[in-house]
Formats: structure tokens, sequence, C-alpha cells
């Protein structure tokens, strides 16, 4: 994570335990547990973030990358470069981005965190541009629902799914209400482009 106004470039995390054995010296399996979520120190929140899935019977490490993919299993040797992700790492820090979907023309201007689902990069959407979003995926179906403050389309199983507006604090101190369509559903990726 950059440093910023106010921001240090990295705040310390707690790095895993070493524990004195017969065999030398490996990581306490108390040093971490399931479901905490852990991150190299050479690495950043959260692209490089794992969540721990225990230690199997030789004492490696086994964890998933956060955004989705295969378990990984650590050597014991290298569970001590890893630390729990502190509290200031995991606030969202949103920034602004253009995502598309492989097959589709258009772009879209949206905001990220970083967060990824299987991979996939989850964005949100100011009101205008998710509009825009719903009627290119879904130009039937889909439609604003003033009511539940939700943009509304329909999977070709005929389901419905619902992106409720957030109210999402930005890095300038303001605020903006954003829709989150399509993230930790659809297949976006982020494109590499700069805002104009």
């Amino acid at each position: 994570m950059e440093a910023g106004p106010g921001f240090p470039a990295r705040l310390p995390r707690v790095l895993g335990t070493k524990q004195q054995t017969t065999k030398g010296t490996i990581m306490s399996k108390n040093s971490f547990h399931k479901g905490n979520v852990i991150v190299r120190a050479d690495a950043a929140y959260p692209q490089g973030a794992l969540v721990v899935d225990g230690f199997n019977s030789s004492a490696h490490l086994l964890a998933h990358p956060m955004g989705g993919g295969l378990q990984l299993i650590i050597p014991p040797s290298d569970v001590p470069q890893f630390g729990i992700a502190n509290e200031w790492e995991k606030t969202s820090v949103f920034r602004r981005a253009q995502f598309s979907i492989e097959g589709i023309a258009e772009k879209f201007r949206g905001w990220t965190d970083g967060h990824h689902w299987n991979g996939w990069a989850m964005p949100f959407f100011e009101g205008g541009e998710a509009l825009r979003v719903v009627a290119v995926f879904d130009p039937n179906d889909a439609r604003y629902e003033a009511a539940t403050d939700s943009f509304i389309t329909v999977t070709a199983d005929g389901e419905e799914e619902s992106w409720h507006g957030e109210i999402i604090a930005l890095p300038d101190g303001g605020t903006a209400k954003l829709y989150p369509v399509g993230a930790g559903s659809w297949i976006w990726e982020e494109e590499d482009w700069s805002w104009a």
C-alpha cells in the first residue's frame, strides 16, 4: 500500500512464531488460525492476501488466495515470512479504474478497492455508469428500482440479481454512492488505463 498524507507506507504485521523441535525451527501451529488473513512480508494487501485453512500433519501451512484460487501448501521454513494483515491494511481504499468483460466492446469507468472474486475484479459504479452497464448486459430485463435503491439484472436462468447502492468513503475524504453491478458474479477484468 502506498504512503499518503498522514499514512505510513506500511504498518508492521504480527509475524508467525517459531518453535524449536528435534527437527529444527518450525512455525508453531498456534501462529495462525483457520480464517486468519495473512500476507507475505514482500507482498501487499489485498492482492497478496491469503486465507488460512490450517496446517497439515507435516506442519505445512495450508492457505488459499483471498480473491479465489487453489489451496497453497507453504513449507514450514517459509511460514515466518507471513504475517496477519493488520486492520489498517484491511481498510478499503477505493481508486478509479476501467473495467471490461471479454466479448463486450464497451469499457466501463468505475471504482475498485483491489478485491477480487475467483480472480476477477469486483467493480463499483456511479449511478449513471451503472445504468449504462445494465443496459449493455441485460437490455430487455434490467431496471433500476428506486424503492430498494438497486439495479436489477436477470441471469440466463431467469434468476434476478440485485445490486444495492452503497455509500463508499473516497480517498479525498468525500463519499460517493456506488453500485457493485456484477461484483462477485460476473467475470470483470480491470483494464490498464489512467483516469483522465
